[in-house]
């Protein structure tokens, strides 16, 4: 409702539906008559019946059951509408997919999901040709689902990855590639455990004795 009866107004850039509202912005603002947009609570049927709902309430039952209908028929007949809209000033996209919402967020999630393939398909975890055969977005709920910790152990199991020196160099030229208490060149994951470094063979011995385990 805010959306038309205010064209002249900035979205949001985590704006859902946004290539939608810029068009109804839009028309808006061209329309040379005053339009009044106001709105409509939806599922108004869902307890009164038909009949004993306001005009408003019965039109907005119309338009959803004729959209969820056509909806229904181009999922069984597989032809669906292109979502390239009238008079559109802008489209943004991503890996030839429209973006609806963020540009940003769509940007780093095809670079995160193009850097996800290369990684697991090099390291034999997944095979590029059956990467997008997997719901990642259920993996992701599942994941969030655990304690903090499990997850950064679960996601160092399945790459493997740890953040040591080694890593850390690769990303920044600051962190030299050496241990941080032996000076050891090359610092690997199983350094962390096996550090002759005598600091470092003490504060392993004092966490064993006062582990609660």
């Amino acid at each position: 409702m805010g959306h038309g009866n205010f064209p002249t107004d900035v979205l949001s850039k985590n704006q859902k539906q946004a290539d939608v509202l810029r068009c109804l912005k839009q028309y808006a603002q061209y329309n040379p008559s005053k339009s009044v947009f106001v709105w409509v609570k939806a599922h108004q049927d869902d307890s009164p019946t038909f009949e004993n709902l306001l005009l408003a309430a019965q039109l907005n039952t119309l338009v959803d059951e004729l959209a969820k209908n056509t909806l229904r028929a181009a999922c069984l007949n597989r032809q669906f509408i292109s979502n390239l809209f009238p008079f559109e000033q802008v489209r943004f996209s991503v890996c030839n997919n429209k973006i609806a919402s963020s540009p940003k967020n769509a940007i780093m999630a095809a670079w995160a999901d193009d850097t996800a393939q290369d990684v697991f398909h090099n390291r034999n975890i997944i095979d590029r040709s059956n990467f997008d055969l997997i719901w990642w977005a259920s993996v992701e709920i599942t994941m969030t689902s655990f304690p903090k910790m499990f997850q950064v152990w679960w996601t160092k199991e399945v790459l493997p990855f740890c953040g040591t020196n080694r890593q850390l160099s690769k990303i920044d030229k600051s962190v030299k590639n050496v241990g941080p208490s032996c000076g050891r060149i090359d610092e690997l994951s199983t350094h962390i455990t096996h550090c002759k470094d005598k600091g470092r063979v003490t504060m392993l011995k004092h966490l064993l004795m006062n582990s609660p385990h």
